[in-house]
């Protein structure tokens, strides 16, 4: 995993602060926001307003090049919604439609945080996606890149929230564990998982797993983390 030590971390967080990114980002993220359900509304808000020094950074991208504002990330589960967070320290790039909620594929085309969640004993795997604005997609797989039938639908009860600003964004969603497939068999002890970014133009592609080099490709789920190590970072 590339973990960025403490000591680079809290430089990363000076440069942010220096240059006004972060205390921007800041006073925005406490902004009012859009009511959600009360559970969703709770897990975003733990994760939206954690100490920023809990945030964890990935400080190379997938060629083993050192990223020069790397991208910060936060999962956790609490009351039984799992909720994801991206916080990026360079200006944005969305898709189209990209807006608070919207359910759209192909958000991978421009900067997007991503998590996968894979059941080891059958390969089947889960991908979100989620944009700067705060849209969101999801697509189950039954093997590496081999999508279900029905693989790309909304699951019920997903929220997000955003912030995009000029020079910075960040995006949280959050995900009830009871909507995740059945085929998943999500076990905090025993699923896999991985977060990963696709960020700037020309495009660099970043993973907190070292998924084994080569060509840049996520869909490696025998490479993922289990996901209890993740929460535990």
């Amino acid at each position: 995993m590339y973990i960025v030590p403490p000591t680079a971390r809290f430089a990363q967080i000076f440069f942010m602060w220096h240059t006004g990114a972060l205390r921007t980002f800041l006073s925005a993220t406490n902004c009012p926001k859009v009511p959600h359900s009360n559970a969703a509304q709770f897990a975003i808000g733990i994760i939206l307003h954690m100490s920023i020094d809990k945030l964890h950074p990935i400080e190379l991208d997938w060629f083993g090049a050192s990223l020069p504002c790397p991208p910060l990330w936060a999962m956790a589960i609490e009351n039984d919604i799992l909720a994801l967070r991206g916080m990026v320290g360079s200006p944005p790039i969305s898709t189209e439609h990209d807006s608070d909620g919207s359910f759209i594929e192909g958000l991978w085309e421009a900067d997007v945080v991503e998590l996968f969640l894979s059941n080891p004993k059958t390969g089947f795997y889960v991908e979100f996606n989620l944009g700067p604005r705060g849209a969101w997609w999801c697509c189950a797989f039954d093997s590496p890149r081999l999508r279900c039938a029905d693989g790309a639908k909304r699951i019920n009860g997903v929220q997000t929230r955003a912030t995009c600003l000029e020079r910075c964004w960040d995006s949280a969603m959050s995900i009830p564990l009871k909507s995740l497939p059945n085929a998943l068999a999500f076990d905090a002890g025993a699923t896999l998982a991985n977060i990963t970014f696709c960020l700037g133009r020309p495009q660099q592609f970043i993973t907190l797993a070292d998924l084994g080099g080569g060509e840049p490709d996520f869909h490696r789920p025998d490479k993922w983390i289990p996901i209890n190590k993740i929460l535990a970072l």
